[in-house]
């Protein structure tokens, strides 16, 4: 015969599970003292922005997303700075974001236990669908950079430099070039133009009429790098022969002088030098008949010269080579007009014209005054 063994009396069950229940609460609230402790120990950032504003509630999704705890605070009266301050105080927070619908601004303390300052100002750089999302994952991230400053531990001194066995010898140069004795010099900029340059040379000037020989004479002073005024004058040597009739000769001999400005484009000790200029000034037109011992129909005397003028202009190009040390050969070439056309007369009746349009070349020796 079997007998059944009795479990126990009703009170001691009552204890049995009495005990079990107050193990259960006491670690219940074992483990929510622990989660409370490691939420205190999360970084606490407060909210800010007007009601129904997309970049608030987008601020709290990436405040959580990078272990931060949000806490919403609403307008805070438009982010004034009081406000803030008194938010974050009383949320017991490290760092605020406060929005007004266009921009976020960061709030964080500047130094370890001061009040929250704004740090910075996030505002949308173009306008998109997505533009809402950016602002707040820019402004969590520039808070998050700052707190980071404000959480690393301080930069320690650099070591003492060690003592100079002997001090150097006082500077006789000023304060600026005691400023700058480490910085590096810029290289200057290349020097296109000599102090001052003359040459001398054959020149053809040629224009509606025969081309005639005669001298040139260049001088250039460097006014800037890059820029030098010159003076030329192109003077015939001799005549050409224009006409010849009942044994007189018509000859002319025409003629160029002036100022103007030229520009170089290589540096002035480079070897090949293209030059281009401009120039103002006059043309002459020296005109004259053979004397012929026979009067004229008219009974004037057949020999007569004389000199026209007018105001002219021209450009020029030219090449400058070097020779030797600053002796250079240059070719130059012009193109121009004079104001007026210069007329030849021979007993009232017009010969020739000459100056427009009129044009030259050039070949010099020159001098150069670096």
């Amino acid at each position: 015969m079997t007998r059944r063994r009795r479990s126990g009396s009703p009170g001691a069950l009552l204890r049995r599970r009495a005990i079990a229940v107050a193990a259960f609460l006491a670690a219940a609230a074992i483990g929510g003292a622990a989660r409370a402790d490691d939420e205190d120990e999360t970084v606490r950032v407060v909210i800010a922005g007007p009601k129904r504003d997309a970049i608030a509630a987008r601020l709290e999704k990436e405040v959580t997303a990078l272990g931060f705890t949000p806490v919403a605070a609403g307008p805070l009266e438009g982010c004034a700075r009081a406000a803030v301050i008194d938010a974050v105080a009383n949320a017991n927070a490290s760092a605020a974001l406060c929005s007004d619908g266009d921009q976020i601004g960061v709030w964080t303390p500047k130094n370890e236990g001061q009040p929250v300052e704004l740090r910075d100002v996030v505002a949308a750089q173009e306008k998109g669908p997505h533009v809402h999302e950016q602002l707040a994952t820019r402004a969590a991230e520039v808070m998050r950079a700052n707190i980071a400053l404000l959480e690393a531990p301080p930069e320690e001194p650099p070591p003492p430099p060690a003592p100079l066995r002997s001090s150097p010898p006082p500077s006789t140069g000023d304060w600026d070039e005691f400023e700058n004795a480490d910085r590096p010099v810029p290289p200057p900029f290349p020097q296109r133009t000599a102090r001052f340059t003359a040459s001398a040379g054959a020149s053809t000037l040629v224009s509606s009429m025969p081309a005639s020989r005669g001298l040139s004479l260049h001088a250039a002073l460097g006014v800037h790098r890059a820029l030098a005024i010159t003076a030329r004058v192109d003077a015939p040597t001799g005549s050409a022969l224009l006409e010849e009739a009942a044994g007189a000769e018509v000859r002319v001999a025409p003629g160029i002088a002036g100022f103007g400005a030229e520009m170089p484009l290589a540096g002035t000790r480079s070897r090949f030098i293209p030059r281009f200029g401009v120039g103002l000034g006059v043309a002459w037109l020296h005109a004259s008949r053979t004397a012929n011992p026979f009067p004229n129909g008219d009974g004037s005397i057949a020999g007569a010269s004389a000199t026209v003028v007018a105001p002219a202009g021209w450009a020029s190009a030219g090449l400058s080579v070097g020779v030797y040390g600053p002796v250079r050969l240059v070719a130059e070439g012009l193109v121009g007009t004079a104001a007026g056309r210069l007329a030849v007369r021979d007993r009232g009746v017009v010969r020739g014209h000459w100056g427009t349009p009129l044009g030259g070349l050039a070949l010099r020796v020159e001098v150069q005054l670096p």
